[in-house]
């Protein structure tokens, strides 16, 4: 089943922390997926569209069993949905992760790259510096059944809307390069002694 997951103004969908949208990620030296995690505002419609889309999904799926499997993938590690007010919120050393509060996180991966786009459609690159960890984006994703009984999200598409605080202080685009002014040759120093 595709959903589409709209940023809007007032409620804008964020991307979170380390997205692999145009290389295959890594864990513990091994290759993963592509993979986004998405930040959904908890005070916007885009977190109820999609839980009803999932539970809809998995009712199609398993029927009678699906509230109970829903509980139990709920419970378990593989959470389709985390919230960014608890426990899943928080780094290991006890501080919030960037973004999350006020947000439920859920992540979709694919093994192929997905389409990365603009706002006027047009495809992006990795050298764009867009779409980064804080920004403003759309997301596409089909919810499919793997395992016995758990859902899961394969990420076909993102769409950058617009910047937001990017996440993690990374990056030097607030860097005024005009303090350095032009590059001269600088006086010899004298050596220094101990």
């Amino acid at each position: 089943m595709k959903l589409t997951i709209k940023s809007t103004a007032e409620h804008p969908v964020l991307l979170g922390s380390f997205p692999d949208l145009f290389r295959v990620g890594e864990y513990q030296g091994n290759p993963t997926n592509y993979s986004a995690q998405l930040l959904l505002p908890k005070s916007g419609p885009q977190l109820a569209e999609f839980e009803k889309a999932a539970r809809a999904f998995a009712k199609d799926a398993w029927g009678d069993a699906a509230k109970t499997a829903w509980e139990k993938q709920a419970a378990s590690n593989s959470k389709l949905m985390r919230d960014g007010d608890g426990i899943d919120g928080t780094k290991s050393d006890g501080t919030p992760k960037p973004g999350w509060a006020g947000h439920v996180r859920i992540k979709a991966s694919t093994k192929f790259p997905p389409k990365v786009i603009d706002k006027g459609l047009n495809e992006l690159t990795e050298d764009s510096g867009k779409p980064y960890a804080g920004c403003h984006v759309s997301a596409q994703v089909e919810i499919y059944q793997f395992r016995a009984n758990e859902l899961g999200l394969r990420l076909l598409a993102i769409q950058f809307v617009g910047d937001g605080e990017p996440f993690g202080g990374g990056g030097n685009g607030g860097a005024d390069l005009s303090a350095f002014g032009p590059a001269e040759q600088a006086p010899a120093a004298d050596k220094a002694e101990w």
